[in-house]
């Protein structure tokens, strides 16, 4: 459905401030349960309220994510007890209020951007936090090198890194300004201090990997021969 309806600049920024909320100052400010309990139940229900009109039309991501969710119960077989299943089985369930937010808030409206934007601002705020908490210093690292220091788990930072990488590389191809492309070329490099800081591997190399694809193969002119668009795609995928 084409995206017609103007969105409101106020909800707009409600949404950018649940995202930073959620990603970092909820855990710093030792506000998750107001976060996750209050705003994004909020959240959520504002998204229902646009989504209700239209949910009968083109609902498969809802469909898959709800696929996903039931699938998610399988699980418990994993789990050694009731209560540790209950309590992964609620974080899934959280996740999939989250992602419905992004769906019903984006099928008639064009809210995407905001989504963008706050992943970017929450993993700046967090690099900001982390300066102020000693964990990131003139030589990048503080030296105290036990992981379990950081307010949240070492490797969400990394991870938090990517999504804001992606966010960053999908405002640019579809806005090309040069504020834009400064932040494409600088904040990556923030990301992998923060990667190397929280000793995160595989952030290390998602970083790297999704940088150097975008700019060797995706940020390319679209007039390029079939077999480059072959080896393009086949190295994307």
């Amino acid at each position: 459905m084409n995206k017609n309806n103007n969105p409101s600049v106020l909800l707009g920024s409600f949404i950018v401030f649940v995202i930073i909320s959620l990603n970092a100052l909820g855990p710093y400010l030792k506000l998750q349960q107001i976060v996750t309990l209050g705003l994004l139940p909020l959240l959520a229900c504002i998204a229902f309220l646009y989504d209700s009109k239209t949910f009968h039309i083109d609902k498969r991501e809802f469909l898959i994510f709800l696929l996903i969710f039931l699938l998610s119960f399988t699980t418990i077989f994993y789990y050694k007890g009731y209560e540790e299943f209950l309590t992964a089985l609620s974080s899934i369930f959280g996740a999939v209020i989250a992602t419905y937010i992004v769906i019903g808030l984006t099928k008639t409206t064009n809210y995407v951007y905001y989504f963008h934007i706050g992943y970017i601002l929450s993993i700046i705020i967090l690099f900001l936090i982390m300066i102020k908490e000693g964990n990131i210093t003139a030589n990048f690292a503080s030296a105290i090198d036990y992981r379990d220091r950081f307010m949240l788990n070492a490797n969400a930072y990394s991870y938090y890194c990517v999504f804001a990488n992606f966010s960053l590389m999908y405002l640019y191809l579809k806005l090309r300004n040069k504020v834009l492309l400064i932040l494409l070329i600088l904040l990556p490099l923030l990301f992998l201090v923060i990667a190397f800081t929280t000793q995160s591997r595989a952030g290390l190399l998602l970083i790297i990997l999704i940088n150097a694809v975008f700019w060797l193969f995706v940020n390319r002119n679209a007039n390029i021969s079939k077999l480059k668009k072959l080896i393009r795609g086949i190295v994307i995928a």
